[in-house]
């Protein structure tokens, strides 16, 4: 095993009598961005707790998921705090090494670091949860659709983000439906499918690829496994 992966090793799971993976091999490098694409109820946030040990009972190897965080898809922080203060608590309480004004120009807080965070926008909510899960100097970063409620230009800047703490030397993981402007920023497609993860890297696909809708998106990803 590489120093810089999370890897899957024959790695299956069922769950209520259903068969979620089957014997899984998979290997996620640190530096790159993995987008976790998959019609629903095939088992993307079940793989997602595998990763961060809320799940146990499974066959196989899973190993390099011992720093592992998730970003969930309801954004968690102090609603009665400002978003100062969230920043400032975060970093007190988790030791981290950074400073809030560098944090908070960091993902273009500075002008609403007054505000009551119950008060926040969704793009203002899921840029101050970025921030906070950013403090967490963990190896791997796994995002379950923290873009789900964000209008273009906030899921631009989610993307960006992303994509910039998978260059900070970090496995980052995200399952997005946005399956145009997600596959735009991957590095690589973990597509779940027969119970089976498949990788596909962006730079293989067709090149009219971007230009069908997401439904032939999803035949032609699932005809590749």
């Amino acid at each position: 095993m590489a120093d810089n992966s999370l890897i899957l090793n024959n790695v299956s799971f069922s769950f209520k009598d259903k068969t979620i993976l089957e014997n899984v091999n998979y290997e996620f490098e640190k530096g790159k961005l993995y987008m976790l694409i998959a019609r629903n109820g095939t088992g993307k946030s079940t793989l997602f707790k595998l990763i961060s040990n809320e799940y146990r009972d499974y066959s196989g190897i899973i190993k390099g998921n011992n720093s592992v965080i998730v970003h969930e898809q309801q954004p968690i922080y102090f609603e009665d705090m400002t978003v100062r203060e969230n920043i400032e608590t975060f970093i007190y309480c988790l030791n981290a090494k950074k400073e809030v004004d560098v944090v908070l120009t960091d993902y273009e807080l500075k002008n609403i670091e007054k505000k009551v965070s119950k008060k926040l926008s969704g793009g203002e909510k899921q840029r101050l949860y970025l921030a906070i899960t950013s403090l967490n100097n963990e190896e791997v970063y796994l995002f379950d659709e923290g873009d789900s409620a964000l209008d273009p230009i906030g899921r631009t800047f989610y993307y960006t983000i992303i994509k910039k703490r998978a260059r900070n030397n970090k496995i980052v993981i995200a399952i997005s439906h946005h399956l145009t402007e997600s596959i735009h920023y991957a590095d690589e497609i973990c597509f779940l499918s027969n119970n089976v993860l498949k990788k596909i890297k962006v730079k293989e696909l067709p090149e009219n690829f971007m230009e069908l809708n997401e439904d032939k998106m999803m035949e032609y990803l699932e005809r590749r496994v």
